[in-house]
């Protein structure tokens, strides 16, 4: 991770300060993963459903699509397809409530320079989620959605 990435987190009881570490960020990922998986009720801020509210923003669709007749029907001639199509609705942030957003506090890190301790901006934000993302995907941690189809088999890379 790049300059002001990594957070940094209490290292003892005494109040000590420390980078996080690999194990910290697995933990921190853990952590988020579950809380990703209990907030699987289309209620939450950000929640996807495919009921779509008046309050909910429409951000895609998909496609199932099949075949009307049984396996094994003969000629491939006579087959007919028919599809479904699913609306992908979000719940919108500004339904999250204000003690939500009142009790959030972002990260922290250090300084360019190593000299105080300052609050992570966006773009370290957007990194150390990536990387927590990363985590929880590559780990198969509890919380994120995972398209098992699309996944492809990693192979040691070749020295």
């Amino acid at each position: 991770m790049s300059i002001n990435s990594n957070p940094i987190v209490l290292k003892d009881t005494n109040g000590n300060l420390k980078e996080a570490s690999q194990t910290d960020l697995e933990y921190m990922a853990f952590q988020a993963g579950l809380r990703i998986s209990s907030d699987v009720s289309s209620v939450q801020p950000y929640a996807l459903n495919t009921d779509g509210t008046v309050d909910d923003k429409l951000i895609g669709s998909f496609v199932n699509t099949f075949y009307n007749q049984p396996v094994g029907t003969h000629p491939a001639s006579s087959l007919s397809q028919g599809s479904t199509t699913t609306f992908l609705y979000q719940r919108e942030p500004s339904q999250v409530s204000t003690d939500e957003l009142s009790t959030f506090r972002r990260p922290v890190t250090d300084s360019d320079s190593g000299t105080s301790i300052i609050d992570m901006n966006d773009a370290s934000m957007n990194t150390l989620s990536r990387e927590l993302m990363k985590i929880l995907q590559g780990d198969e941690m509890p919380g994120p959605q995972v398209c098992r189809t699309c996944l492809r088999i990693r192979t040691p890379m070749a020295m």
